[in-house]
């Protein structure tokens, strides 16, 4: 930590220029190094070190004046959007293809685009276990960084009313890719009602519509008063009870990728629209600071899994593994009794089946005694020969039908 006051007085310095095109992010890079546990370090060890930046920044005002004013300006030239609505998010393209496009990324990482804030955050939180040691801070502690840096205050800045503004549109994006989701044939094909009724995702997309341009508006005359979400939230809970009808309803057919695809994607979009849309309603401060604090670090966990393989493999085969488990699930109840009668009648038609397969065993005995050309002794031993006198013996056979299956 010695090197933190010369670090603060060069980012203080950096942020009085206003010569500069565009913001080095290099300081805020180096400082959360100097920050971020070394080693085997405990949670205890970081947490003083930020104690200690918390301390620097209370006695010295222009260094918190000057490292406000620098986050701020690297955020104000960076594009919000992407970050909202996608970090984190499946894409649209195919889990085959987004994991070649992982695959690729690991091999060669593509160029940093200074544009855009999802690549700041990978250029800051570097590590993979960034999000652990954010997350082990407690929130009293943030509280008062945040207090010091004014970027908790109760009357939003220019930069929150950005955020704000972004965080918006990027809602606005999410509820129509939403209600694009509901209308994919995979989904419709398993729950018709969708296309046949009012469906949820539809009336989802124009409810948000209405709170985003009152949130807008609100957003720009303080006068303004704030919209009602709760019909939003009531419209994404049918969305997500439509989505687990469909998942029930698929593990009787049979596991699909693509379908576990779409059903995760749509998933994982409502909860970043509930996320979203408490973060942009007005909310007491120590009620919003907690879940703003879980959507950050959230973003950094994202955007430091954004090439993992391993991530996205998993994230898609758990629905795929349930929805395999309770098909097998639904086939192997045929041979699950719960009662005495069911427990005889399975016990006949096994029996009959055994019958069935003693007897073809036989007959392949049979053939092979006769030493028969090679021609003949094929067609004897061949599965065909084998199903058609199943299928004889089967025809007259008194066993149930439940036992032919």
């Amino acid at each position: 930590m010695t090197a933190l006051h010369p670090l603060l007085e060069d980012i203080a310095a950096r942020s009085a220029r206003t010569d500069a095109s565009r913001v080095d992010p290099a300081p805020l890079v180096e400082l959360v190094r100097s920050l971020r546990p070394v080693g085997g370090e405990s949670p205890v060890d970081t947490r003083e070190r930020i104690h200690v930046l918390v301390d620097v920044l209370r006695s010295r005002p222009q260094l918190a004046a000057g490292l406000r004013d620098y986050v701020s300006a690297v955020l104000a030239e960076r594009n919000h959007f992407f970050v909202y609505a996608e970090s984190g998010i499946l894409g649209n393209t195919g889990f085959f293809t987004e994991l070649t496009h992982r695959i690729a990324n690991r091999l060669l990482p593509p160029a940093l685009d200074t544009r855009f804030l999802r690549d700041l955050i990978e250029e800051v939180f570097d590590h993979d276990d960034d999000a652990q040691w954010l997350a082990s801070l407690p929130p009293e502690l943030w509280a008062d960084l945040l207090d010091i840096l004014g970027f908790n205050a109760p009357v939003p800045n220019a930069g929150h009313a950005q955020i704000r503004k972004e965080m918006s549109e990027a809602l606005r994006v999410l509820a129509c890719r939403l209600a694009a989701l509901g209308l994919e044939p995979d989904l419709v094909r398993y729950y018709p009602a969708l296309s046949q009724y009012e469906s949820p995702f539809l009336a989802q997309q124009r409810e948000f519509e209405t709170v985003i341009v009152g949130m807008q508006k609100a957003l720009d005359d303080a006068a303004a008063e704030w919209p009602d979400s709760a019909h939003a939230d009531v419209l994404l809970d049918q969305c997500a009870d439509a989505l687990n009808r469909i998942s029930k309803l698929s593990r009787e057919a049979g596991a699909a990728v693509k379908l576990s695809w779409h059903l995760t994607r749509a998933f994982q979009i409502i909860a970043r629209m509930r996320e979203m849309l408490g973060l942009l309603m007005p909310q007491p401060r120590e009620e919003k600071l907690p879940v703003a604090l879980k959507f950050f670090v959230g973003l950094v966990d994202a955007e430091c899994r954004r090439n993992s393989v391993k991530e996205l493999v998993t994230s898609v085969t758990d629905l795929l593994s349930l929805q395999v488990t309770e098909h097998a699930s639904k086939t192997g109840e045929h041979y699950v009794t719960r009662n005495r009668g069911e427990f005889y009648a399975m016990f006949r038609a096994a029996a009959g089946a055994g019958v069935i397969v003693g007897f073809m065993a036989l007959i392949k005995m049979f053939i092979a005694m006769l030493h028969l050309p090679p021609l003949w002794e094929a067609l004897g031993f061949s599965p065909t020969t084998a199903s058609v006198l199943s299928s004889c013996i089967c025809s007259v056979s008194p066993l149930p039908p439940s036992s032919r299956r």
